[in-house]
This record gives C-alpha cells, structure tokens and sequence, in this order.
C-alpha cells in the first residue's frame, strides 16, 4: 500500500485543489508546519512569529487564570483543532468554551466538533493573512455560532472585538488600543489590559 504523500511548504500543487477533513487527516505533515482547511482550500505556514506566540500565551495564561479564580465555567486552550464541517478545519490561536458547549462538542479524536464562545487569532504578517482572518474566517465563525472574535494585531497594537449586533452576527463593536481595558458581557469579571498584551 502506497504511504500517504507528505505535505510540505513547497509542494503547492496540493495546496490548488478541493480537500475534505479526512483527506486532510491522512497527511504526513512536517512537525513544524500547521495546517488549516478553510471551505476546501489548504493553507500551510510554519510556526508563528515569536511575538506572535507570546501574545497568544499571554492570553491563554489571562483568561486561564479567569476561569481559576471563579470567573467562567469552561476551558481556554490554545490552538486547538476545530471542526466545523467536512471542508472545514481550523486551528484558532485561543479559545475560550464553555463547560457546556464542551460536553457537546469535543469529541473521541480530540478535536471540537462545533464553534467555540470566544475564537482569538493574532494576526500575522501579509495582507493575505490579515484578510483571511477578518473576513473569511470571520464568516466561518459567525455561522457556526462562535459567539465572540477578537482579532489581535500585534502590528497596530489593537484588539478588534467582534460580536454578534442587531446589524448581523460577529460585526466590530470596538477597538481597544493599548490606552483601554477591554471588559466582555460574555466574560464577566474577566479584566485584559490591552497594554500588558503586547509587552514582550
């Protein structure tokens, strides 16, 4: 039986055609590559910029320490494998779930199967990457349900919150800067600094 073919960064001609989860699961994919499947297309990118993983641990770490002290009943992990449908499956920088939503959803292979309540990325560099996140995967979580978006951009020093209005699901409320306090209704007593964010 032939071994299934490897993914790696240069090999683009896997990257220009439709792909489904399974297929997907069957890859031999490089340690330091992460994969994302986004309505059937494939992206690959090593891992983050430094900075980048700072910030994503530091808010790990904040809203970890929320649930410690009594603040929300659920998990907050970073980069977990989310499912959302059989084109579908991508890897969030933070999420935050609640312990309801995560009897519901995690599954046996280790991956939610289902949105969670609040999805954080940090941007990364490019245009593309940036677009990818403020639109296309904005959609994807506004319709599977996820109930909160922020979008860090460690470029601009700013959080963009998104959440659902009576204009329509996940549109921006605000943008904090590193002069605000970003408070959530969806995370009661939860206090991030937007400053404390981006020191390094």
């Amino acid at each position: 039986m032939p071994s299934p073919p490897t993914l790696a960064p240069d090999v683009t001609a896997l990257a220009h055609r439709h792909w489904t989860v399974a297929e997907v699961a069957l890859l031999n994919v490089p340690d330091d590559t992460d994969v994302e499947l986004l309505e059937g297309v494939l992206t690959m990118a090593t891992r983050p910029h430094w900075s980048h993983q700072q910030i994503v641990g530091y808010l790990t770490w904040l809203l970890q320490s929320w649930i410690r002290q009594g603040g929300g009943h659920g998990t907050a992990i970073p980069e977990p494998g989310v499912i959302f449908d059989p084109n579908t499956a991508l890897i969030p920088n933070v999420v935050w779930i609640s312990a309801a939503r995560v009897a519901a959803v995690l599954h046996s292979d280790g991956k939610l199967h289902g949105a969670p309540d609040l999805v954080i990325e940090v941007l990364s560099g490019g245009a593309e990457s940036s677009q990818r996140d403020r639109e296309a995967k904005r959609e994807v979580y506004a319709r599977a349900g996820v109930q909160e978006y922020w979008i860090v951009d460690r470029f601009t020093q700013t959080i963009e919150v998104y959440r659902h209005t009576d204009v329509g699901p996940l549109t921006l409320a605000l943008t904090a800067t590193t002069a605000s306090t970003l408070t959530s209704p969806l995370l009661p007593g939860l206090v991030c600094r937007v400053a404390e964010v981006f020191l390094s």
